[in-house]
């Protein structure tokens, strides 16, 4: 029999997965940063709601283009294939999540910021009753974005997982390297290299807790075709490695 919990801890965080349902996936993490940090996160075809206690001045969230400072008890809906950057100041971070490959709450198509959050979560139902009541106190929509550079997006996020070349993405754009990176990150504020490579981290850890492949097939579906490589980047992202996010067999 496989087990539904799953314990991951590294030299900055400890992570606990526990499966609720099929499709349904609660994690709690605390971190512990040298701080100040910053990170950009670019999340797969999942869709994550997250909450914690925030004190004062400790995080800053960051997408398109937008800043907001939170502080008390709040929660936050992030879209599949959301862009999101976290300025913390704090050394000390824990936060709960709800990660799912359902669109749970589609009225939702930007990263949103709630006040409160919901107590009792027992499936993806649950999430989405709270979500249609809750009323959003920031929501990150892109006001005037670069469309040359949501187009380069959308078309690495419809291929993340095959072997293109960047210098292909930006033939195909009829544009240079280096004008396809400017490009992409004055918009995204991560270059189209570490979009891509992130990308296909986090969509390798949702796979490696969520499906039942081995880790080779995970890292082939996600676009590495050399699990040196695969697990290389995987552990500079997540400093840990593959096989800790693979839910074991009981003892």
């Amino acid at each position: 029999m496989i087990s539904n919990e799953l314990d991951i801890v590294t030299d900055t965080y400890q992570s606990s997965v526990k499966r609720i349902a099929k499709d349904l996936f609660y994690l709690n993490r605390k971190h512990e940063y040298v701080a100040p940090f910053k990170v950009v996160d670019a999340f797969g075809h999942f869709s994550i709601y997250a909450h914690g206690h925030i004190r004062p001045g400790e995080l800053c969230i960051k997408a398109n283009g937008q800043s907001f400072t939170p502080a008390g008890t709040i929660s936050m809906f992030i879209p599949k294939l959301s862009l999101v950057q976290w300025d913390i100041v704090s050394p000390h971070l824990e936060w709960h999540a709800y990660v799912s490959d359902q669109d749970f709450a589609p009225q939702f198509k930007e990263p949103t910021v709630f006040a409160d959050c919901i107590s009792v979560v027992n499936s993806i139902s649950d999430i989405s009753a709270w979500l249609k009541k809750a009323t959003p106190l920031n929501i990150f929509s892109q006001q005037t974005p670069v469309p040359l550079a949501v187009e380069i997006k959308n078309y690495m996020d419809a291929h993340f997982q095959l072997e293109i070349e960047i210098s292909e993405i930006a033939e195909k754009f009829n544009l240079s390297d280096s004008q396809l990176t400017k490009i992409f990150k004055n918009e995204f504020n991560i270059s189209p290299v570490k979009y891509r490579s992130k990308i296909r981290v986090f969509q390798s850890m949702f796979d490696l807790f969520s499906k039942d492949g081995s880790v080779i097939d995970i890292a082939l579906d996600t676009g590495f075709n050399d699990l040196s490589r695969f697990n290389k980047q995987f552990k500079t992202i997540t400093k840990t490695t593959p096989s800790k996010f693979k839910f074991q067999p009981e003892k």
